[in-house]
């Protein structure tokens, strides 16, 4: 490997709506000049295509699902260069990317804010991007919307099966 090369800490931060797949490479790692991310999520040649996938969180290896509001540390093989490349699944099963190959310096984070660009972060700092904004809120945000609609979703069910045990309606089968 190349002189001078470390593995250094590279954090990502998701504050986006939906769960993303990130994969971190260091400049002077091998695998890092082939590396993307599969829409089949089968095999090691991890190739990015707009292509339906059926089983998302069958991962290769060298991806990490990222859960929204959440983060995860990397120690990417590097001398300078850290890259990423970052998509996620849409309601279609497609995978959209957000980044392809993004360079950030090595030994520094990221964040994926809630619009779903890349924001390089303050010095030490997973969710504070460089511009001061806490995106850390807006991933919050996003963490009680989800649990508002899964109990809005819950009544809605009850309050329907309910109605229809009342009235004598039979769920259909």
């Amino acid at each position: 490997m190349g002189a001078g090369a470390s593995c250094k800490k590279t954090v990502i931060a998701n504050a986006f709506a939906n769960d993303i797949f990130v994969s971190c490479q260091g400049e002077s790692d091998p695998a890092g000049a082939r590396s993307t991310i599969s829409v089949s999520l089968k095999g090691i040649v991890l190739s990015y295509t707009k292509e339906n996938t059926a089983e998302p969180d069958k991962l290769p290896h060298g991806i990490i699902k990222i859960c929204s509001g959440h983060y995860q540390e990397f120690y990417p093989y590097s001398s300078k260069k850290v890259y990423l490349t970052i998509v996620y699944v849409n309601k279609k099963k497609e995978f959209k990317e957000i980044c392809q190959r993004f360079m950030i310096p090595i030994d520094r984070n990221v964040v994926v804010t809630s619009s779903g660009g890349v924001q390089l972060t303050k010095r030490n700092s997973t969710w504070i991007g460089r511009d001061g904004v806490d995106h850390e809120i807006d991933a919050v945000r996003i963490q009680n919307y989800r649990a508002e609609a899964e109990i809005l979703t819950q009544q809605y069910k009850n309050g329907i099966l309910e109605a229809q045990t009342r009235h004598g309606i039979q769920k259909p089968k």
